[in-house]
């Protein structure tokens, strides 16, 4: 169980890091003038699900972790 809750709580993490890292690139590069926006600009089509996903991943693993503290 344990290795499964932190495999959830890294996979999350990553999803969340890598999204916030995009959303800085997109908008830095959105604002260079003549370049065009890779993603939508529908913040709710491009990035909350990502970061959606990435926080119920974490969460998961905090409920896994909490079951297993209660276990014991």
């Amino acid at each position: 169980m344990s290795k499964v809750s932190n495999q959830l709580l890294v996979i999350g993490l990553i999803l969340v890091v890598v999204t916030f890292g995009l959303n800085i690139y997109n908008n830095a590069t959105a604002a260079a003038g003549q370049s065009e926006a890779w993603f939508s600009t529908n913040w709710w089509a491009r990035w909350f699900p990502l970061y959606g996903t990435g926080g119920a991943l974490m969460l998961a693993s905090a409920v896994l972790r909490r079951m297993r503290k209660e276990r014991e």
